[in-house]
């Protein structure tokens, strides 16, 4: 039933998107007011599964038109028919609490569906909580979720500390702090390379449409699966730990997809692998609810560039006509003669910027500079 509403709500959001297309061909406008019934009533099967689930479906297709509409120059497309392979979910909103949504005894309960078994990974009392909508999606390696949208009461922000650090996030090292620790890269997509090449080329081998490649299918999926929640465990982890610890976090702003396009292919893994995005975003919402603090500095500040002691930037001249580049990973500062670990000065040269431009005001004195040396 479950993969039956999956199909159904594909359907309607593609039969949506047809008739559009056919109107705007031949009228020239669009009609966002198409009626469930009338498409109930041209295709029997529909009424099979939940109405709900159907109506959620056409304004999900409602919402990306208006998207489009609204946000197109910004680079929001057109939208396009969803397939059968690609993502597989569907929602059951509620107007009012706890409606159409039950939870007893360890079985979840939806229109249709009733006394569905889960697991969940987090000790609630589903008597006392009050459930909003479910979102019930099928992973590519055929395992079902049901996200379950609650409104709880706030948490009392974390009690206030003077604790502040820079971050500089890195390939080579994942994260080098302001206070001199390092944390390394977990590299979870290279670790698992071998075992997802293997099975790839099983698959490749496969007749398309046979049940071995789906067998096959399922196994790459896995390995997919698995180095994706090793990453998010990892981000968890770590961004919990720092919200935890320090009261101002300041990091760069990184331009992930230029990055991606202006690199050699294996230096493009390695970024992806790292996930910066995923992180920072992470530990945005994590500091909005414990009461803390992210600074993020402009993406041109050359944080690596310049001396966190007495503020000279890398000149060329003054290093044989060398320019700037990742292979050096030391420099000694020529005014000051301090001696700078590239992504440690950087981290402190973040943490004097994100400071200055959010005016927290906070000092900068006590923080360790670590392996820094002056002679």
């Amino acid at each position: 039933m479950l993969d039956k509403t999956f199909g159904h709500c594909r359907f309607v959001y593609n039969e949506c998107l047809r008739i559009n297309k056919d109107k705007y061909e031949s009228e020239k406008k669009f009609d966002l007011d198409i009626l469930l019934p009338e498409l109930k009533a041209m295709h029997d099967f529909l009424k099979e599964v939940s109405a709900v689930a159907l109506q959620q479906a056409q304004r999900h297709f409602n919402e990306a038109m208006r998207r489009f509409f609204k946000m197109k120059t910004d680079g929001v497309g057109f939208p396009r028919f969803k397939k059968r392979a690609g993502k597989n979910s569907f929602t059951i909103p509620m107007n009012e609490p706890n409606q159409l949504i039950s939870i007893e005894d360890g079985k979840l309960s939806i229109p249709k569906i009733k006394g569905i078994k889960f697991r969940c990974d987090k000790k609630v009392d589903w008597s006392e909580v009050e459930i909003r909508s479910a979102t019930v999606k099928r992973s590519p390696s055929m395992k079902y979720y049901a996200s379950i949208l609650v409104r709880i009461p706030d948490k009392e922000p974390l009690p206030k500390n003077d604790k502040i650090i820079g971050i500089d996030l890195g390939v080579s090292e994942f994260a080098v702090m302001s206070d001199g620790e390092r944390i390394e890269p977990p590299k979870f997509l290279s670790k698992s390379l071998d075992k997802l090449k293997f099975q790839q080329r099983a698959l490749s081998r496969c007749v398309k449409g046979s049940k071995n490649r789906e067998r096959k299918r399922l196994c790459v999926s896995r390995v997919h699966e698995k180095i994706a929640n090793q990453r998010k465990d990892f981000l968890h982890k770590l961004s919990r730990r720092l919200i935890d610890e320090n009261q101002v976090i300041c990091l760069e702003t990184l331009g992930v997809k230029g990055l991606l396009e202006n690199n050699t292919r294996n230096m493009s893994r390695a970024i992806s692998d790292c996930s910066w995005s995923m992180f920072v975003a992470i530990l945005k919402y994590k500091a909005e609810r414990a009461g803390r603090t992210i600074v993020q500095i402009g993406r041109s500040f050359p944080s690596s560039q310049l001396c966190n002691v007495c503020g000279y930037r890398y000149n060329p001249s003054d290093f044989g006509g060398v320019e700037w580049n990742l292979k050096i990973r030391r420099w000694r500062c020529p005014h000051c003669h301090a001696d700078h670990d590239r992504d440690l000065n950087a981290s402190l040269n973040i943490l004097k910027e994100g400071l200055r431009v959010s005016g927290q005001g906070l000092p900068v004195e006590p923080v360790d500079t670590g392996t820094i040396e002056v002679s």
